[in-house]
């Protein structure tokens, strides 16, 4: 080993070197979230560091010795420091591909993502937002998550939609999987939790218990509530429901009485379903948040739901489709003060819980915020949104990640040409965000009746090498589909060939591209 320093290799920094004498420190502009306070130990001259002292982010092992850039011990090197607030660890925008993005995230840090796309990506409940969805829920808890969806085909975007809201801990206060038979709900005892109660006399005999689950009764045809207890404050509800009906199911997160509630409706149409968020103040009810009807939703019955409210900020979603708003001071003030949630249904509306658990949370303290700007546009090709690059994504808003997803809508366009028009989408990019990491995903195939089957394969077909080439991350969307048996038919609307079903439910093709995403994202 050298005498005049030691190189540090940082996984979450690219193309910075940090460099330390013997027993010296990295400058504090320089040192990432998960390092320990500046101290870095460099032993007897081996070259490394011991492993007790090495962070988790840390390449684990040798370093190498350096003799060009080398930081004496005691020395401030003030230069170092603007170089690196200029091109810092903690902004990580020399990283490649979708690295910045993630390793922001991943440090507790805020960060933006920008999307252009076609209608396959356009909507919340489609996959590009769903995938960003679930890994963030993965890793990145404390954060808040805003969505600014585009203002229909204006350059312009929408007030930004609060899709997560990051929580520092839960606690379990009721769960219940109906494991044990009884003719009326009411009485019975979940795993966690007090009884269930009936908010009125006529609840009685409205749900029963069998085969695993609680079911509406057919017999009744007046419904009332039936509640439980809960504490007051910032809260979580979630489980799995079957409903074979048509009507709506009604999940109350907070309740005080019949004219003060704040409930998600999973509405059941012949065909088509969604999700709304639904508040009832002193007898006014309203619909404050809700989905497009998902009509390219295959036959199911099956709906995993959740809804959470952390101050404010009031999140939802149904089968991985998330929505979500800012409450009032009203509603606001009723999560805060009641002690109930409830769960009722419409007249004889054929409905079964599979289970039910409701948390008890406690809200990140300055959580960091992702912001994600979808500039995608139904029926558009990459040119529409290369027109609006200095709108959809000026230089005042700093991108940090930023997805391509077309191809689509470019008919019979060559590889060659396809792959040049986004060349060219990248120059005016990086005019605007020259330091955003470059995400190009391949798309799900096209089948009969579609006229492009063909073209569109080809033109997927050259998006890896072209991703490695230029150092973009790829995600493999075309193959979470073709990997399938069916070659992934069931999960495209049969009726054109080209759009997938929406949804995480099994076999809807958004949640096969975004859980893509997702695993694409956790590999850094």
């Amino acid at each position: 080993m050298g005498t005049s320093g030691t190189r540090l290799a940082v996984e979450a920094v690219e193309g910075l070197d940090l460099v330390v004498a013997e027993g010296g420190k990295v400058p504090e502009a320089y040192i990432p979230d998960r390092l320990a306070d500046g101290q870095v130990v460099v032993g007897d001259g081996s070259g490394n560091v011991p492993e007790d002292r090495l962070p988790e982010r840390l390449s684990a092992g040798s370093l190498t010795a350096s003799t060009a850039q080398s930081i004496q011990p005691g020395e401030t090197d003030p230069q170092a420091a603007v170089d690196a607030r200029t091109a810092t660890a903690l902004d990580l925008s020399l990283a490649p591909g979708a690295r910045a993005f993630v390793s922001r995230v991943r440090m507790g840090l805020s960060a933006a993502f920008g999307i252009a796309s076609d209608s396959t990506a356009d909507k919340m409940y489609e996959w590009l937002v769903m995938g960003l969805l679930l890994w963030t829920g993965r890793y990145a808890p404390r954060a808040n998550v805003d969505v600014y969806e585009r203002n229909g085909s204006a350059a312009s975007y929408k007030s930004p939609v609060p899709v997560q809201t990051g929580v520092s801990a839960r606690a379990t206060v009721i769960y219940d999987d109906f494991a044990t038979p009884a003719s009326d709900v009411i009485g019975t005892t979940p795993t966690v939790g007090t009884p269930w109660a009936g908010s009125h006399a006529n609840a009685a005999n409205d749900f029963d218990v069998a085969n695993g689950r609680m079911r509406a009764t057919s017999s009744e045809t007046l419904r009332a509530t039936i509640v439980n207890t809960v504490p007051v404050g910032d809260r979580a509800m979630s489980g799995r429901t079957y409903q074979t009906g048509v009507g709506v199911l009604r999940l109350g997160i907070a309740r005080k009485d019949d004219n003060n509630w704040l409930a998600l409706f999973i509405d059941r149409a012949a065909g088509n379903w969604r999700g709304q968020i639904v508040q009832r103040i002193a007898g006014a009810q309203a619909t404050i948040a809700t989905m497009d009807q998902l009509t390219n939703f295959p036959a199911g019955d099956a709906f995993d739901f959740g809804i959470q409210v952390v101050g404010s900020r009031c999140t939802a979603q149904v089968n991985g489709a998330p929505l979500g708003c800012v409450l009032d001071a009203d509603a606001t003030d009723l999560v805060a003060t009641s002690t109930l949630i409830g769960i009722w249904v419409t007249t004889n509306f054929a409905v079964e819980l599979d289970y039910v658990r409701v948390e008890q949370l406690t809200a990140a303290t300055a959580p960091p915020t992702v912001s994600i700007y979808n500039g995608g546009l139904s029926g558009s090709q990459l040119s529409e949104q290369q027109g609006h690059i200095a709108e959809l994504y000026p230089s005042s808003t700093p991108l940090h990640g930023f997805a391509i997803n077309h191809g689509h809508n470019h008919g019979s366009t060559s590889p060659t040409a396809f792959l040049e028009a986004i060349d060219s989408f990248v120059a005016d990019l990086r005019a605007q965000q020259p330091s955003v990491g470059l995400i190009v995903a391949s798309q799900n195939p096209e089948l009969l009746p579609s006229a492009n089957v063909a073209d569109h394969r080809a033109r997927n077909a050259a998006l890896p090498a072209y991703a490695r080439r230029n150092g973009y991350t790829y995600v493999p969307g075309y193959e979470s589909y073709s990997i399938r048996l069916d070659g992934g038919a069931s999960a495209i609307q049969a009726s054109d060939g080209v759009h997938p079903y929406g949804s995480l439910a099994e076999p809807a093709g958004s949640g096969l591209q975004a859980n893509a995403l997702a695993d694409t994202l956790a590999t850094f």
